[in-house]
């Protein structure tokens, strides 16, 4: 218990010098996100299914070199649905994006913890060519909107 005061203080103690670098009336209103708008409907049709544990995790990539060095490219945004069938926003100033999806078959999968785990389900969004990724060309005039289906055809190493 005295472990968690300390850290509640701790981490209080933190940012008391940043409140009062500037008053609150000074602070510049928080910016709108900047961007062009890439509204992806994602559906897993394996043999999972997709709820608050097993989510639909979707990586938005500004270059197709991922598949040939993965792990050299990272993601510029990633986004989740605990929905089958959801829509995820992405807002990005690339002109080409590309789109890896996994399912979360195992449950408990966080971007932040590195690459899906060996036999994950996953997805690379191609439906132009089946050996390369497609690329989604984004507009700054309007919102690009695409339907993305996968399945477990293909998995993690």
């Amino acid at each position: 218990m005295k472990k968690r005061w300390f850290l509640v203080v701790g981490l209080g103690l933190l940012f008391i010098p940043l409140v009062m670098s500037q008053p609150l009336q000074d602070q510049a209103p928080p910016e709108k996100p900047q961007g062009k708008v890439l509204k992806v409907t994602i559906s897993y049709e394996g043999k999972g299914k997709v709820d608050n544990d097993h989510g639909i995790h979707l990586f938005l990539f500004d270059s197709p070199d991922f598949v040939q060095n993965p792990g050299a490219v990272m993601p510029i945004g990633f986004q989740a649905t605990n929905t089958n069938g959801g829509t995820v926003t992405f807002r990005a100033t690339a002109e080409n994006v590309y789109l890896v999806a996994i399912f979360d078959d195992k449950g408990g999968y966080t971007p932040s913890s590195g690459a899906p785990p060996s036999g994950t389900p996953v997805a690379v969004y191609k439906p132009g060519d089946p050996a390369m990724p497609t690329p989604i060309k984004l507009e700054a005039s309007k919102d690009v909107e695409i339907r993305f289906i996968f399945d477990d055809s293909m998995l993690m190493p």
